[in-house]
């Protein structure tokens, strides 16, 4: 870009933080796609995952459906229990609340992240479609984990630089899921 140019452009986004007071897009505002719901940044997948692995979610989360039920198709983001996770979403917690921490940060592979700064305009149907996405992701790179022939001891080399589902991994370990436990959660848990 010359000089002029972005002289020009300097001086628009001078206009433009006079119009809008100093609030432009990717400024802090909530951006709103057509159907309402906001769209995610890097940082939510890490605020869910403090939530449902929160004492208050954890083990309700792990209870939220039989087999029965996952087979009959009865739960979705319409449940009760994703309207919760929603609701806990969306609060305005303090900074230093278990929601807006990164409790797991031992670890520079989360560099940047910051639970806090989660986007926090989504639907329970937005949140229950991260939760299968890092769901399936994580099932994938467990799969790769236990298959390799490499002999690789380290779970961070199979998740495809994925952040969100080495946190996952994190947490389950942290939690001390069974084997039982946590193949049940990670297999049928609302996926």
């Amino acid at each position: 870009m010359r000089k002029e140019e972005r002289i020009e452009a300097l001086k628009r986004y001078d206009a433009a933080m006079t119009v809008y007071g100093e609030k432009l897009p990717g400024d802090g505002l909530q951006e709103l796609p057509s159907n309402g719901d906001a769209i995610r940044n890097k940082h939510c997948m890490f605020r869910l995952s403090n939530i449902l692995f929160s004492d208050e979610f954890a083990l309700r989360f792990c209870r939220t459906a039989t087999r029965a039920e996952l087979d009959g198709n009865l739960i979705n983001e319409r449940s009760l229990f994703w309207d919760d996770v929603q609701a806990a979403f969306v609060d305005e917690s303090p900074d230093n609340h278990e929601r807006n921490m990164l409790e797991l940060n031992d670890d520079n592979f989360f560099s940047g992240i910051d639970p806090k700064m989660a986007k926090k305009g989504h639907s329970a149907k937005k949140l229950f479609a991260m939760w299968k996405e890092v769901n399936k992701n994580y099932v994938n790179a467990e799969a790769k984990f236990v298959s390799s022939r490499q002999n690789e001891n380290d779970f961070r080399n199979f998740v495809s630089g994925r952040g969100d589902v080495l946190y996952l991994r994190k947490w389950l370990l942290m939690r001390q899921y069974s084997h039982r436990l946590l193949y049940y959660f990670m297999d049928s848990a609302l996926t």
